[in-house]
C-alpha cells in the first residue's frame, strides 16, 4: 500500500482519511469523475501485486477503500498545490504594488505644510512665480529646500493643472 493512503502515524490515519472523504462532495461534477478515475487507475495497479501490511492480507473491498482515500487525497493535493502559488504571486504583486503607491517623505512634506503656498505663488496675476523662483522663497523663508521636479510632481497630483 502506498505511503501517501497511510498517515505518519496510525491514530492520525482515520482522522485524516474522514477528512478527505468530504472533499469531493463539496466539488463539482468534473472533479468527483477525476477522483473516480484516479481511484480506478490506484485499485487497479494494486491488483496485480500481492498487498500485505505485515501479517494482514487486503481483501478487495478494503483495496477500493483505500484506493479511493488515496485518489481523493492526490487530487485534492493537485488542486491546492497551485492554489497555494497564485496566492503567493497575488500577495507579492500586492505588496509591490503597495510599494509603489507609498509616496516619498519629501513628497508628503511637501503636500502638507507647502502645497497651498506654492499654488498662491504659481497663480498669482499677472504674472506668476516660475519654479525656481518658488523653490528659492521656499528656501529663503521656510529654510527647507526640495527639488523642482519634486515639487512639479506634487502640483500636479494635487492640482492636475499644467505645470509648466
Amino acid at each position: 500500500m502506498p505511503r501517501s493512503v497511510r498517515g505518519s502515524s496510525g491514530h492520525c490515519d482515520r482522522c485524516h482519511r474522514l477528512s478527505v472523504l468530504y472533499f469531493p462532495f463539496s466539488e463539482t461534477t468534473p472533479i468527483r469523475l477525476l477522483v473516480h478515475a484516479e481511484k480506478l487507475k490506484i485499485f487497479r495497479g494494486w491488483l496485480g501485486e500481492p498487498q500485505t501490511d505485515g501479517d494482514k492480507a487486503y481483501t478487495k473491498e478494503e483495496l477500493d477503500y483505500l484506493s479511493l482515500v488515496g485518489a481523493i487525497a492526490n487530487v485534492k493535493r493537485s488542486i491546492d498545490e497551485p492554489k497555494k502559488e497564485k496566492d503567493f504571486e497575488r500577495r507579492v504583486k500586492q505588496l509591490i504594488s503597495q510599494r509603489r503607491h507609498t509616496s516619498a517623505p519629501v513628497t508628503s512634506r511637501i503636500e502638507k505644510e507647502f502645497l497651498t503656498l506654492i499654488h498662491q505663488l504659481r497663480s498669482t496675476k499677472p504674472k506668476p512665480m516660475s519654479w525656481r523662483k518658488v523653490q528659492e522663497y521656499i528656501k529663503k523663508r521656510h529654510y527647507k529646500t526640495f527639488g523642482v521636479s519634486t515639487m512639479i510632481k506634487a502640483y500636479k497630483a494635487e492640482y492636475g493643472e499644467d505645470a509648466g
